[in-house]
């Protein structure tokens, strides 16, 4: 008998929600880290910082230069863990998604801004 779609549904919650993997905190905390020193080397000039969106997302290692290799239902989880980790330290976060206006060729690339409080 094939597997019902409601067993699929429950194994994906299952596997989105379980703990994380000691190489995945180990991720997160590398990214924490390396936004953290962008904070401090730009601390002086700037009180937003623009992080790009596909390292937030946990869909590039900005260290290793490499797309990474976690499963999407993990990768939203470990977003999820550092933008959470950031609201506590008391940032406000925000999307900029580029708008496509400049046109095909001039596409620019979607940010996360993190904000220091006023």
């Amino acid at each position: 008998m094939a597997i019902s779609t409601k067993e699929i549904k429950l194994k994906k919650k299952e596997f989105s929600d379980a703990p994380f993997l000691e190489h995945e905190l180990k991720y997160i905390k590398k990214l924490e880290d390396y936004i953290d020193n962008l904070i401090v080397e730009k601390l002086k000039s700037t009180s937003e910082f623009y992080i790009d969106l596909t390292i937030f997302e946990c869909n590039y290692d900005p260290i290793n230069k490499r797309q990474t290799d976690f499963e999407p239902a993990r990768k939203l989880r470990m977003q999820k863990e550092l933008e959470s980790r950031y609201k506590k330290a008391g940032w406000k976060i925000e999307v900029k998604y580029d708008d496509g206006l400049d046109g095909p060729n001039l596409s620019g690339s979607d940010y996360v801004i993190l904000k220091t409080p006023r």
